[in-house]
């Protein structure tokens, strides 16, 4: 039986997981063509990595938590609304908002399959927690570069540009 911790944790992640996905679609549907294809890109590795933790919670018997669901319900929805109150004033900041988020959660992220790598590494059977940390790293490195071209726009004054 796992333990309430890894129980907690791990359904934490999980909701992480479901906000980021709320997230990419707000941005997908609000950004132009080079954000929009972007966001198709990391809705599926998203996906995927969110499938893999689910495997992980099923191998460790760690149950899906109904109250980790509908908090991540709830906070992806004022996520997404925060970003559109944002955009309505300055679309390059709302945008900016929402790749921060996802910048932090793929962080986050990380430091979850790194954790595991630790703790756990011989009772996830086929689960590659190596590639798991790669793909992490690169996902990172693709929304940091659209988060520091996207403060360069937001940050700056309009008399500047």
């Amino acid at each position: 039986m796992p333990t309430k911790t890894l129980q907690v944790y791990l359904n934490s992640h999980r909701s992480g997981g479901l906000v980021a996905r709320s997230v990419v679609d707000s941005l997908r549907r609000s950004g132009d063509g080079g954000l929009a294809a972007e966001m198709d890109w990391l809705r599926g590795q998203l996906a995927e990595d969110l499938s893999t933790l689910e495997r992980v919670m099923e191998r460790l018997a760690v149950p899906t938590s109904r109250l980790h669901s509908v908090g991540a319900r709830i906070a992806g929805q004022t996520a997404v609304a925060r970003m559109s109150a944002r955009r309505a004033q300055s679309p390059a900041g709302g945008e900016l908002l929402g790749l921060e988020t996802l910048a932090v959660g793929i962080q986050g992220k990380l430091a979850l399959w790194r954790s595991l790598r630790a703790a756990a590494p011989d009772r996830l059977g086929d689960v590659d927690l190596g590639t798991l940390i790669e793909r992490g790293v690169t996902q990172f490195d693709r929304v940091e570069a659209l988060r520091v071209k996207t403060a360069g726009q937001a940050l700056v004054p309009v008399e500047r540009r």
